[in-house]
């Protein structure tokens, strides 16, 4: 999936094409607000790469966390990031984490639904 050019989510948010990436950046202090709750807590400046991939009608935002031991997302913004009027859109969040030093695999895998709950298995 790829944009041809960069969408403006609100004054606080850019998404931009980086190869098959995307990348989420806070461009100012304000967040995305509705409703009294910000939609993606993101400092200036900071910013979130992912990518997005569908299968069978059921799309999920895929974010590369395997130098790391835990999602670098909440629940609730991943449940932000998956609101499709708002913001990036899926029917949830993958995380690829850093797999334990004594494991036989690469890396491992936390998926919080579009709901922010974290489901038992998947698929």
């Amino acid at each position: 999936m790829k944009c041809s050019h960069p969408l403006v989510l609100g004054a606080a948010a850019v998404i931009s094409t980086e190869t098959d990436a995307f990348t989420f950046k806070s461009t100012s202090s304000r967040n995305l607000h509705r409703g009294g709750s910000s939609l993606l807590e993101a400092a200036p400046g900071e910013h979130i790469t992912f990518a997005k991939y569908e299968g069978l009608g059921n799309d999920f935002i895929l974010i590369d966390d395997r130098e790391r031991e835990a999602p670098s997302l909440t629940p609730d913004q991943s449940e932000r990031l998956c609101n499709r009027n708002f913001c990036v859109g899926g029917d949830g969040v993958i995380f690829a984490l850093k797999a334990p030093e004594d494991g036989d695999y690469d890396f491992t895998m936390r998926i919080y639904n579009s709901d922010g709950s974290e489901p038992e298995m998947c698929g």
